[in-house]
């Protein structure tokens, strides 16, 4: 069975079924009134200001990084000379103890 296009029923009131008359030029709706539903690709007049700032905001993270990581080399180097202390000192006391026991013994 071959496929019909609709009927056009209620011509003579105006009304064009479900296809709109397009010997009058005009359709069933105006154009002008249907909201537009497609969006376009957004562009920013400001895009290369964005840009830039983006750039300022990258070098300015690259420049607190290297500054971190002096922070961290330069509190490495100072746990280390605190640990060579201390360990130094742990000696020196031993050492003492060492002196104090055998004075005690030579002096009884």
């Amino acid at each position: 069975m071959p496929i019909r296009s609709p009927t056009r029923s209620g011509t003579a009131a105006g009304l064009s079924g479900s296809q709109p008359n397009l010997s009058t030029g005009e359709s069933a709706t105006d154009v002008s009134t249907v909201p537009n539903t497609f969006r376009s690709k957004r562009k920013y007049t400001g895009d290369q200001d964005i840009k830039e700032e983006l750039r300022e905001i990258r070098k300015g993270m690259a420049e607190m990084m290297q500054v971190l990581t002096s922070i961290n080399a330069n509190q490495t180097e100072a746990i280390n000379r605190i640990s060579e202390d201390v360990s130094s000192l742990k000696e020196h006391v031993k050492d003492l103890k060492t002196e104090m026991v055998s004075d005690s013994k030579m002096r009884k």
